[in-house]
């Protein structure tokens, strides 16, 4: 449980998937998705895609 204090201090997702595993994800990531999104749009030209489950802080 020292994990998951540590993990839900720092903002991060805890999900226990069974078996008393964990999976441990920083939500920051899907900040980079959306911007990799947003300038592979820019580039070509396209409107900006919203990526679904993106929740901008």
């Amino acid at each position: 449980m020292e994990e998951d204090e540590f993990a839900h201090r720092i903002g991060w997702t805890v999900t226990t998937t069974g078996f008393g595993s964990r999976r441990y994800r920083d939500p920051r990531f899907d900040r980079l998705k959306a911007d990799r999104l947003h300038a592979l749009a820019a580039r070509d030209g396209r409107e900006e895609r919203e990526v679904p489950g993106n929740v901008a802080a």
